[in-house]
């Protein structure tokens, strides 16, 4: 084997290294290291109830923004609210809104539709080290 085709598998090897080590950036955010204006997917459906009975589910892949991040003062009950812009909804789904609903394995979060596409998540200060649903998009 000459130089040249050793600095080529070397360059090959350095690149599958480096994809592999990089692979970790898709994978699950914790809530506490989210970032307001950061742009995340969800990995899972997020089915909402509404109240008229019916269901709308986001896909998992859907995209949304975090638009806010806010503590709610709530005496002996703190939660922090995370506020989602979700992308590419449809003007029905623009429209919709829901009341708080239980989410998670655990049913360990709250949610709540708003008009325009925002989903609001409540989050005990205590799960906020837990993962969310999303990754970077």
């Amino acid at each position: 084997m000459n130089l040249s085709k050793k600095n080529f598998l070397l360059f090959i090897f350095v690149n599958i290294l480096g994809c592999i080590s990089f692979s970790s950036w898709g994978s699950v955010i914790p809530w506490s290291d989210l970032e307001e204006t950061g742009v995340y997917q969800s990995l899972i459906d997020i089915p909402v109830p509404l109240p008229n009975g019916s269901t709308v589910i986001f896909s998992a892949g859907k995209v949304m923004t975090l638009s806010e991040v806010a503590t709610l003062p709530i005496p002996r009950y703190p939660l922090v609210q995370y506020q989602f812009l979700l992308w590419n909804c449809t003007s029905e789904e623009n429209l919709m809104e829901s009341d708080v609903f239980l989410f998670g394995k655990n049913e360990n979060l709250g949610m709540k539709l708003s008009a325009e596409c925002i989903l609001e998540v409540y989050v005990e200060p205590q799960d906020l080290i837990t993962q969310s649903f999303l990754r970077n998009f």
